[in-house]
This record gives C-alpha cells, sequence and structure tokens, in this order.
C-alpha cells in the first residue's frame, strides 16, 4: 500500500536514494521528524511548511495537492 502521504514522501525518498538522516540534515530538522512523518506518527499536523519543504525537496509537488489546512494525495500510488 502505497497511498498514504508519509508511504509516497518514503517512497520518493528512496527513490532518491536519501536516507533519513540526509533528509533531516537538508532540511534542518531532526531525522525523528522525518521517520514520524513517514509513519504517520508526526502530530504537528496544523503546520505543514517541514511536510510542503520536504515535497519540495523530493521534487513530487505536482503530484501531490496542498490546501493550507490539508495535503492529500492527487492520485493513490502516484509514484510507480
Amino acid at each position: 500500500e502505497n497511498s498514504t502521504l508519509g508511504n509516497q514522501i518514503k517512497y520518493a525518498r528512496q527513490l532518491k536514494r536519501i536516507t533519513q538522516e540526509e533528509l533531516a540534515r537538508t532540511l534542518g530538522v531532526d531525522s525523528c521528524t522525518i521517520k514520524q512523518i513517514e509513519n504517520k506518527t508526526y502530530k504537528q499536523l496544523h503546520s505543514t511548511t517541514i511536510i510542503t519543504n520536504i515535497i519540495d525537496y523530493l521534487d513530487i509537488r505536482d503530484k501531490i495537492k496542498i490546501n493550507d489546512d490539508l495535503i492529500f494525495i492527487d492520485t493513490p500510488g502516484f509514484i510507480e
């Protein structure tokens, strides 16, 4: 199942051969934050800044619709 936002981020990151630690360091966040986002345990969903930064860095913005309050997948399984 690759339809959740966290799974899509993880898959895109892995395709680019970037570790969670490398992504975290590049974005200036803790690697735990990346892990939590990918595992759907990230609790600070009131702020989408980190998630939008990840989406932009992984260059998958055209695959994901972004709303001020919500981020959701445009098409389940968008990365084949």
